[in-house]
């Protein structure tokens, strides 16, 4: 989790944490307000992202990561 809301922040971008323990129309109307276009998951929670359904959003399992992604720091003003 703090690697990902660490890239979260480097890339410009905000980060709204979400608690798998809430009901699934709270999540959905925190996502929905916060017009999400990403959701960082891992294989444990990717079932509430598949019940949420979220049309339009993005979604990047942290578990299925390919190995040759860059390492390098990226450089944001």
């Amino acid at each position: 989790m703090i690697a990902a809301v660490l890239g979260v922040l480097k890339a410009g971008y905000f980060y709204v944490p979400l608690d798998p323990a809430y009901p699934l129309p709270r999540l959905a109307y925190m996502l929905e307000d916060s017009q999400a276009v990403l959701l960082i998951t891992d294989n444990q929670h990717l079932h509430l992202v598949h019940e949420l359904a979220l049309s339009g959003s993005r979604v990047l399992n942290m578990d299925q990561l390919p190995s040759a992604l860059s390492t390098e720091n990226r450089v944001v003003p």
